[in-house]
């Protein structure tokens, strides 16, 4: 089970750390959270809040996409750019 943003925001609220260490957690609530807990977002805001998981989201994975992210460099040459 991975948990949400809202159980890291009410850590922030209750504690103000300066670091937080978490267990399984959502990519994107690693990035939600923080805007939540600085920006004042309400949990009712479905917009801003679905603009944060998208932002948390891309920040998280956005360089798997861009092919910046390799599993097995190097292995059988699968992994190298076409040759023009």
């Amino acid at each position: 089970m991975y948990l949400g943003a809202a159980p890291i925001v009410g850590f922030l609220e209750k504690y103000n750390p300066d670091v937080v260490i978490t267990s399984r957690v959502a990519d994107a609530s690693l990035f939600l959270a923080p805007m939540v807990y600085e920006l004042g977002w309400n949990w009712d805001d479905f917009s801003l809040l679905a603009q944060g998981s998208l932002a948390g989201h891309l920040l998280e994975c956005g360089c798997q996409l861009t092919g910046g992210y390799f599993m097995h460099p190097g292995q059988c040459g699968s992994h190298e750019a076409p040759k023009s």
